[in-house]
Protein backbone atom coordinates (compact mmCIF):
# COMPACT_ATOMS: atom_id res chain seq x y z
CA UNK A 1 0.00 0.00 0.00
CA UNK A 2 1.37 3.79 -1.14
CA UNK A 3 -0.18 6.53 0.17
CA UNK A 4 1.18 10.06 -0.61
CA UNK A 5 1.11 12.57 0.97
CA UNK A 6 1.68 16.80 0.42
CA UNK A 7 0.82 20.10 1.55
CA UNK A 8 1.90 23.85 1.51
CA UNK A 9 5.09 24.13 3.38
CA UNK A 10 4.12 24.33 6.83
CA UNK A 11 1.27 23.02 6.71
CA UNK A 12 2.03 20.05 8.77
CA UNK A 13 2.54 17.07 6.52
CA UNK A 14 5.82 16.36 8.03
CA UNK A 15 4.20 15.79 11.55
CA UNK A 16 1.55 13.85 10.36
CA UNK A 17 4.55 11.15 8.76
CA UNK A 18 6.15 11.18 12.51
CA UNK A 19 2.66 10.65 13.93
CA UNK A 20 1.91 7.28 11.38
CA UNK A 21 5.61 6.25 11.93
CA UNK A 22 5.81 6.18 15.60
CA UNK A 23 2.19 4.91 16.05
CA UNK A 24 2.50 2.01 13.76
CA UNK A 25 5.87 0.60 13.78
CA UNK A 26 9.03 1.33 11.78
CA UNK A 27 8.46 -2.32 10.68
CA UNK A 28 5.13 -2.08 9.44
CA UNK A 29 5.84 1.52 7.58
CA UNK A 30 8.33 2.84 5.62
CA UNK A 31 9.03 6.80 4.75
CA UNK A 32 9.99 7.79 1.53
CA UNK A 33 10.49 11.85 1.68
CA UNK A 34 11.24 13.90 -1.24
CA UNK A 35 13.59 16.10 0.97
CA UNK A 36 16.38 13.49 0.62
CA UNK A 37 16.15 13.92 -3.27
CA UNK A 38 17.62 18.27 -3.51
CA UNK A 39 19.82 18.78 -6.06
CA UNK A 40 23.40 20.42 -4.51
CA UNK A 41 22.98 24.19 -3.94
CA UNK A 42 25.00 24.53 -6.99
CA UNK A 43 22.54 23.39 -9.23
CA UNK A 44 19.90 24.74 -7.67
CA UNK A 45 17.93 27.80 -9.65
CA UNK A 46 18.54 31.04 -8.94
CA UNK A 47 15.55 34.14 -9.10
CA UNK A 48 16.59 37.65 -10.85
CA UNK A 49 17.37 38.53 -6.72
CA UNK A 50 20.24 36.13 -6.41
CA UNK A 51 17.91 33.91 -4.02
CA UNK A 52 18.11 30.50 -4.40
CA UNK A 53 14.69 28.62 -5.01
CA UNK A 54 14.41 25.10 -3.51
CA UNK A 55 10.61 25.32 -3.98
CA UNK A 56 10.27 23.82 -7.83
CA UNK A 57 9.95 20.76 -9.50
CA UNK A 58 13.25 20.54 -10.82
CA UNK A 59 14.93 21.36 -7.72
CA UNK A 60 15.18 17.59 -7.16
CA UNK A 61 16.47 14.79 -8.47
CA UNK A 62 13.13 13.46 -9.66
CA UNK A 63 14.24 9.76 -11.94
CA UNK A 64 16.21 8.89 -9.05
CA UNK A 65 13.05 9.17 -6.56
CA UNK A 66 10.99 7.27 -8.95
CA UNK A 67 13.70 4.79 -9.36
CA UNK A 68 14.25 4.53 -5.47
CA UNK A 69 10.55 4.14 -5.01
CA UNK A 70 10.03 1.37 -7.60
CA UNK A 71 12.65 -0.45 -5.76
CA UNK A 72 10.95 -0.66 -2.00
CA UNK A 73 8.23 -1.56 -3.94
CA UNK A 74 9.99 -4.93 -5.04
CA UNK A 75 10.59 -5.30 -1.44
CA UNK A 76 14.20 -3.84 -2.09
CA UNK A 77 16.17 -1.95 0.51
CA UNK A 78 17.29 1.95 -0.75
CA UNK A 79 21.06 3.19 0.42
CA UNK A 80 20.89 7.27 -0.18
CA UNK A 81 22.42 10.60 1.24
CA UNK A 82 20.33 12.20 3.89
CA UNK A 83 20.05 15.90 2.50
CA UNK A 84 20.65 18.68 5.07
CA UNK A 85 20.12 21.90 4.04
CA UNK A 86 23.34 23.59 5.80
CA UNK A 87 25.56 20.62 4.94
CA UNK A 88 27.53 20.30 1.70
CA UNK A 89 27.09 17.09 -0.12
CA UNK A 90 30.22 15.65 0.60
CA UNK A 91 29.43 15.12 4.05
CA UNK A 92 25.94 13.90 4.44
CA UNK A 93 25.02 10.78 6.17
CA UNK A 94 23.63 7.71 4.09
CA UNK A 95 20.55 6.73 5.70
CA UNK A 96 18.90 2.84 4.55
CA UNK A 97 15.19 3.15 3.92
CA UNK A 98 13.92 -0.59 4.18
CA UNK A 99 10.90 -2.06 2.50
CA UNK A 100 7.62 -1.98 4.26
CA UNK A 101 3.99 -3.49 3.75
CA UNK A 102 3.07 0.32 3.76
CA UNK A 103 5.24 2.91 2.00
CA UNK A 104 5.06 6.58 2.96
CA UNK A 105 5.60 8.58 0.01
CA UNK A 106 5.87 12.59 1.31
CA UNK A 107 7.11 15.68 -0.27
CA UNK A 108 5.93 18.76 -1.89
CA UNK A 109 5.32 17.49 -5.49
CA UNK A 110 4.47 13.78 -5.55
CA UNK A 111 1.09 14.72 -6.84
CA UNK A 112 2.71 17.01 -10.41
CA UNK A 113 5.54 14.13 -11.04
CA UNK A 114 2.89 11.91 -12.74
CA UNK A 115 5.10 8.56 -12.73
CA UNK A 116 4.56 9.22 -8.68
CA UNK A 117 1.01 10.14 -8.82
CA UNK A 118 0.27 6.50 -11.01
CA UNK A 119 2.31 4.61 -8.10
CA UNK A 120 -0.14 5.85 -5.15
CA UNK A 121 -2.68 4.17 -3.95
CA UNK A 122 -4.20 6.45 -1.81
CA UNK A 123 -3.54 10.15 -2.22
CA UNK A 124 -3.57 12.53 1.13
CA UNK A 125 -3.70 16.80 0.90
CA UNK A 126 -2.90 18.31 4.51
CA UNK A 127 -4.49 21.70 4.16
CA UNK A 128 -3.80 24.67 6.17
CA UNK A 129 -4.24 28.34 6.03
CA UNK A 130 -1.54 30.45 4.43
CA UNK A 131 -1.01 32.76 7.64
CA UNK A 132 -0.72 30.16 9.93
CA UNK A 133 1.91 27.50 7.44
CA UNK A 134 3.59 31.20 7.40
CA UNK A 135 4.20 31.15 11.16
CA UNK A 136 5.30 27.53 11.38
CA UNK A 137 7.51 27.85 8.42
CA UNK A 138 8.76 31.08 10.28
CA UNK A 139 9.69 29.92 13.18
CA UNK A 140 11.30 26.33 11.84
CA UNK A 141 13.39 28.06 9.07
CA UNK A 142 15.21 30.34 12.04
CA UNK A 143 15.50 27.59 14.38
CA UNK A 144 17.25 24.90 11.95
CA UNK A 145 18.16 26.71 8.69
CA UNK A 146 19.29 29.80 10.24
CA UNK A 147 17.83 32.16 8.24
CA UNK A 148 16.64 35.84 8.64
CA UNK A 149 12.74 36.74 8.85
CA UNK A 150 13.07 39.13 6.03
CA UNK A 151 14.32 35.69 4.10
CA UNK A 152 12.16 33.58 5.54
CA UNK A 153 9.25 35.89 4.26
CA UNK A 154 10.74 36.35 0.99
CA UNK A 155 11.05 33.13 0.35
CA UNK A 156 7.73 32.18 0.91
CA UNK A 157 5.55 35.20 -0.91
CA UNK A 158 7.92 34.58 -3.76
CA UNK A 159 8.84 30.81 -3.87
CA UNK A 160 7.12 28.93 -1.53
CA UNK A 161 3.28 30.26 -1.98
CA UNK A 162 3.27 30.46 -5.50
CA UNK A 163 4.96 26.83 -6.14
CA UNK A 164 1.94 25.89 -3.96
CA UNK A 165 -0.78 27.72 -5.98
CA UNK A 166 1.03 25.94 -9.52
CA UNK A 167 2.12 22.92 -8.57
CA UNK A 168 -0.14 21.15 -5.39
CA UNK A 169 -3.85 22.80 -5.47
CA UNK A 170 -4.51 22.12 -8.98
CA UNK A 171 -4.39 18.48 -8.23
CA UNK A 172 -6.83 18.77 -4.86
CA UNK A 173 -10.07 17.35 -6.78
CA UNK A 174 -7.91 14.47 -7.49
CA UNK A 175 -6.80 13.01 -4.29
CA UNK A 176 -8.36 10.57 -2.16
CA UNK A 177 -8.66 12.61 1.66
CA UNK A 178 -8.41 16.44 2.85
CA UNK A 179 -6.95 16.88 6.18
CA UNK A 180 -7.30 20.24 7.55
CA UNK A 181 -4.40 20.45 10.33
CA UNK A 182 -5.87 23.42 12.11
CA UNK A 183 -5.66 21.82 15.79
CA UNK A 184 -5.29 18.15 15.54
CA UNK A 185 -3.50 16.09 12.94
CA UNK A 186 -3.83 13.14 14.24
CA UNK A 187 -7.96 13.21 14.88
CA UNK A 188 -8.20 15.04 11.50
CA UNK A 189 -6.76 11.74 9.86
CA UNK A 190 -8.92 8.99 11.40
CA UNK A 191 -10.21 7.91 8.70
CA UNK A 192 -6.62 7.49 7.13
CA UNK A 193 -5.44 5.62 10.72
CA UNK A 194 -8.61 3.01 10.05
CA UNK A 195 -7.77 2.39 6.54
CA UNK A 196 -3.66 1.61 7.92
CA UNK A 197 -5.07 -0.37 10.52
CA UNK A 198 -7.31 -2.30 8.11
CA UNK A 199 -4.47 -2.90 5.36
CA UNK A 200 -2.01 -4.21 8.38
CA UNK A 201 -4.97 -6.81 9.44
CA UNK A 202 -5.22 -7.94 6.28
CA UNK A 203 -1.65 -9.00 5.59
CA UNK A 204 -2.01 -10.74 9.15
CA UNK A 205 0.11 -7.97 10.93
CA UNK A 206 -0.98 -6.88 14.24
Amino acid sequence: MVIGISGRSGSGKTTLVRNILSDFGSGNITLHTLDNYYLPRVEQSKDDKNYLNFDLPTSFYRSNFEKDLKTLLRGESVLLDEYQFNKEKDIQEKILIPPAPIILVEGLFIFHFQEIMELLDKKVLVELSYKEAFNRRLKRDQIERNYTIEEITYRYEHHVEPSFQRYILPYRNELDLLLTNNFDIRKEAEILYKEISTYLIKKGIE
